[in-house]
């Protein structure tokens, strides 16, 4: 309690009660207000200035982040995720044009040893017989040789296919985003938890966040 009766030389009964005693009311609003205008701006100044310092901190922080991002070899060399199923692709051709090539040059031989053996029967009529059969089963050979080859062409095309599609960037490029943790893939929420920090990688660039609410959900 302050009183104040304001320019009065006599003492009043309400300045024995009061904890303090001012000679004025503006000196009574300045006991009561101890922090002044400058105090209050001072202190306005000091909690903006850290809070932009904050920022900045942030801003910088997110820049040192991305440019270790970009530098990683998953952005600077994206074919390196799938160089290894190439390779085995690359021997798997190999090997089945070794196979195709070996297997057609039996095949022949095994015709030309049936001519020659026709041939030296000396029989006109069962020689014409064989030779119509030698010639359908060369037909029949080349036909199913070329289906064989064009069978294996579609599946090696399907699964170079498959594996370009295990491109990241292509994935991001149609809609869909990469969720990390600690600079690893995420697949389920049982790895989550929440108040952690994620980031996520999209077509133009990534996101920083914090997990909310996990809620489990079957897709």
């Amino acid at each position: 309690m302050i009183s104040s009766v304001g320019h009065e030389t006599d003492t009043t009964l309400a300045d024995f009660v009061a904890d303090r005693r001012a000679a004025t009311p503006t000196a009574a609003a300045e006991l009561a207000t101890p922090i002044s205008k400058a105090d209050t701006l001072a202190w306005i100044r000091e909690r903006q200035n850290r809070a932009y310092q904050a920022c900045l901190r942030r801003i910088q922080y997110n820049q040192e982040r991305l440019a270790k991002l970009s530098q990683s070899v998953v952005f600077r060399q994206p074919e390196r995720l799938y160089d290894g199923y190439l390779q085995k692709l690359d021997r798997l051709t190999t090997r089945l044009e070794t196979f195709m090539s070996q297997d057609f040059e039996r095949k022949q031989k095994s015709a030309e040893f049936l001519r020659q053996r026709l041939h030296g029967l000396n029989l006109s009529t069962r020689v014409k017989n064989y030779q119509d059969r030698r010639e359908s089963l060369q037909r029949l050979l080349v036909t199913t040789t070329k289906n064989t080859i064009n069978g294996n062409r579609v599946r090696l095309e399907k699964a170079q296919d498959a594996l370009l599609s295990l491109d990241t960037s292509r994935i991001v490029a149609r809609g869909y985003a990469i969720v990390n943790k600690n600079d690893k893939p995420l697949t389920t929420i049982k790895d989550i938890t929440e108040g952690e920090q994620l980031t996520i990688q999209m077509r133009d660039g990534q996101l920083e966040v914090e997990v909310k609410n996990v809620n489990e959900k079957n897709i």
